[in-house]
């Protein structure tokens, strides 16, 4: 008798598998791209300037796995009413 519930399970094991896979390659650029090359001194430069990468993580850097587009502009291209 097949399991019914495994369906279910395997999709929302994917989609876990996915976000992981995002959140890894999103540290990984952080690291490479921001943290690794900052001697930060206080706790509020590091927070400034980390911040700083976000915006420009989200706004301004082409992403190869989003077709060379912003995390902002495929949201917000995805907001727009049809």
């Amino acid at each position: 008798m097949p399991n019914i519930a495994a369906g279910p399970l395997i999709r929302h094991f994917h989609e876990f598998l996915r976000r992981a896979i995002f959140i890894e390659r999103l540290w990984r650029s952080l690291k490479y791209e921001e943290v690794y090359l900052r001697d930060y001194r206080p706790v509020r430069e590091a927070q400034a300037s980390i911040g700083r990468y976000f915006q420009f993580y989200n706004y301004e850097r082409l992403h190869q796995s989003l077709a060379y587009q912003t995390p902002a502009q495929l949201y917000l291209s995805a907001r727009e009413p049809a």
